[in-house]
């Protein structure tokens, strides 16, 4: 009897420990910047295992080469705008779903509105009024960021044809700076930093004054999750907003300076593109929705813009894109 009951104990055993710690793979499409870093930072405290989710994250030069992937099923998640690209794929019955916030441009973080160094200081600029005709870099014309230039413009009475457009990536617009290619740019972090730091441009005001709390990155699910996938997609989401609670426990006036703040900036510069930690300290903190909701009037607004701009192929709304079922099911499992 002693010999069968142990024999029945360590067969249990085997089976409870592989069990217990057998990770789904999940692979993740990220951007190589802000927009990120809530998932690093879940993977990094470990929030993931902890919901039996082994990340791979795969980097992408832009969000919109992520959708082809997650509606053939080589991404499971991406984190990225909601372009043009997103609303014509899913109009085209691609099964992809903006599922949670993942980057806002909240009041005292985000992007900037920088303008060249030189001309602040000669008096040229001194508001955005002072940019009608001047070139502006941003990051492509079916983006979020150009939906934001517009709302600028038209908060000071001109529109987005109203500047000089010059297209260009974030890690561009230093060096456009530096050439004195670009007068101003729409620029997410570090670029905004690091361009203060050389010299050559400065923050005329944040994004979140004139267009509080606009989506500039948003969480999408592939069709998987909707069906055979739907648990782990809400216990990726539970992990996801443990991690947004210790990034935004971590920020104090804007930066990463507050409690908790140390590991989180280590996490990052261990696991992001930025290795520098005293420039993680430096530059300002991500936005992000505490309950990863998202802002529908922004994406609304947004989707405006494209449509006007003949970016939008068919009769597909906003509201066809989206799936809350997922952050709604993550908020309540979390208010205990």
């Amino acid at each position: 009897m002693k010999a069968i009951l142990r024999a029945v104990l360590v067969t249990s055993f085997a089976f409870t420990s592989t069990t217990a710690f057998a990770l789904e793979k999940v692979k993740i499409g990220i951007l190589n910047g802000a927009s990120a870093f809530i998932s690093l930072v879940a993977d990094g405290k470990g929030y993931l295992k902890e919901a039996g989710i082994e990340a791979d994250f795969i980097i992408f030069d832009s969000g919109a080469k992520m959708i082809p992937s997650i509606a053939t099923g080589g991404l499971d998640i991406g984190i990225g705008a909601a372009s043009s690209a997103l609303y014509n794929a899913v109009g085209r019955g691609m099964g992809v779903k903006i599922v949670a916030d993942a980057l806002r441009n909240s009041p005292g973080v985000g992007q900037s509105v920088m303008v060249r160094a030189d001309l602040l200081e000669s008096g040229q600029v001194k508001s955005l009024k002072d940019l009608k005709g001047k070139t502006f870099a941003i990051t492509a014309f079916a983006s979020s960021e150009a939906a934001s230039l517009d709302r600028a413009m038209r908060s000071v009475g001109y529109t987005f044809d109203d500047v000089e457009k010059l297209y260009a990536g974030f890690p561009d617009h230093v060096i456009a700076f530096q050439n004195k290619a670009i007068d101003a740019a729409l620029t997410g972090e570090p670029f905004a930093t690091l361009s203060a730091d050389k010299g050559v441009a400065r923050p005329l005001m944040m994004v979140g004054e004139y267009y509080p709390n606009q989506e500039t990155s948003v969480m999408m699910f592939a069709n998987s999750f909707g069906d055979q996938k739907r648990e782990l997609g809400i216990k990726f989401l539970q992990a996801y907003l443990r991690a947004t609670s210790a990034y935004l426990a971590a920020r104090k006036d804007g930066f990463l300076t507050g409690p908790g703040a140390e590991e989180i900036v280590s996490l990052l510069a261990e696991r992001s593109s930025i290795k520098n930690v005293a420039l993680l300290k430096r530059m300002r903190a991500n936005g992000i929705d505490p309950e990863g909701n998202l802002n529908l009037d922004a994406l609304e607004s947004d989707f405006a813009f494209f449509k006007a701009r003949g970016q939008i192929e068919s009769a597909v709304k906003v509201s066809d894109a989206i799936d809350l079922s997922f952050i709604k099911a993550a908020q309540q499992r979390m208010k205990p």
